[in-house]
């Protein structure tokens, strides 16, 4: 290949990314405000129209959008960067939309601002899982480290103007990197929990009820929209600082402030506290912890106050605790389940 040919080769590449650019700009929430330019730029030329009809048809012939939500199929625990995506679309897709995803993943110096707001993973987007039992500790890109707990899910995605994480499933802390350029938001459950440099909690459990704790520094929480059906009936903001919590969700009443229990600060470390905790309370959170539950055989045991610190993947020694405090005895079930029992006669089961 002579140096005129190269030449052309490598101007004939700088169009198509030009054309790819644009393409992603124009599908973005700020594409009204690219108007004008993209109108001089595709007039420019007549080459400059061309290629970009040819990259707009290949993409709604490809459906590109249907095979990105197919190679990420929900509960996985994968970082899906630029090369993993073009190698599941490289497996799944013709020839003419591997082609359109070459033009369209190598954009990372002109990162789409639309992808914040893109409902599935993409080569900007990061998703991380823990298994029950599991606690783990992800640093992303900016510095920021997010702990995990047992059976949760966060996705973010982090761009040069905000730093978005979402909340999926359970319960994670968030230790914020500063950077005043960029907002750290995280959301969960519709409502969304705004910081730049601290530390706090954010957990949702499957009842929809969302729990922000905040250790360090200062939080702005926002509740979801009016529209929202997925919390109710707080639609209000709350601004926190150390020390402070707020929990709402469907079967809760209006949320306030409250100073937050020094009890769930250990959990990070695979501890749990319990400050006179009823049993049944106590035993719910021990068991997102294992396979293996700890099961109360009467209603009425539930009614018993727990206080003490226990390690949160260890059953069995949670439960010859509480049965040695309580003077219960400790059984299986045929399940491998643990049953907690009183020693003598039945107890009284609660008035209706």
């Amino acid at each position: 290949m002579d140096r005129s040919d190269k030449g052309a080769g490598r101007a004939e590449e700088k169009l198509r990314r030009e054309a790819a650019a644009w393409f992603a700009r124009m599908r973005g929430p700020n594409a009204v405000t690219h108007q004008a330019a993209f109108d001089h730029w595709r007039t420019a030329r007549p080459e400059h129209q061309a290629v970009y009809d040819r990259l707009l048809r290949r993409w709604e012939g490809a459906a590109v959008l249907g095979m990105v939500r197919r190679a990420a199929p929900a509960g996985s625990d994968v970082r899906l960067g630029v090369w993993n995506l073009r190698r599941v679309w490289w497996a799944s897709a013709p020839p003419a939309a591997a082609a359109l995803a070459t033009v369209i993943l190598f954009l990372s110096p002109v990162r789409p601002d639309w992808v914040d707001f893109w409902p599935v993973p993409s080569a900007w987007s990061q998703r991380v899982a823990t298994e029950v039992g599991q606690i783990r500790r992800v640093t992303l890109s900016d510095g920021s480290v997010v702990t995990l707990d047992t059976d949760t899910i966060v996705v973010s995605r982090l761009s040069s103007a905000v730093r978005r994480l979402v909340l999926l499933r359970g319960r994670a802390r968030f230790d914020v990197a500063h950077d005043p350029n960029r907002p750290f938001i995280v959301a969960a459950g519709g409502a969304s929990v705004a910081a730049r440099g601290t530390l706090f909690d954010v957990a949702l459990n499957p009842g929809h009820k969302v729990a922000v704790t905040l250790i360090r520094g200062i939080v702005d929480v926002e509740g979801p929209a009016k529209s929202s059906q997925t919390l109710a009936p707080w639609h209000g903001h709350a601004r926190l600082v150390a020390g402070q919590q707020i929990a709402f969700g469907r079967d809760l009443p209006s949320p306030c402030v409250q100073p937050a229990s020094p009890a769930g600060a250990l959990w990070p470390d695979g501890l749990l506290t319990f400050e006179a905790t009823p049993l049944s309370d106590a035993v719910a959170q021990a068991n997102r912890y294992s396979r293996t539950h700890i099961l109360l055989a009467s209603p009425a045991l539930g009614a018993l106050q727990v206080s003490g610190v226990f390690r949160a993947t260890a059953p069995r020694a949670l439960a010859d605790s509480l049965a040695a405090a309580f003077d219960l005895q400790v059984k299986s079930d045929p399940d491998g389940d643990i049953v907690l029992d009183r020693q003598g006669p039945p107890l009284a089961e609660p008035a209706a």
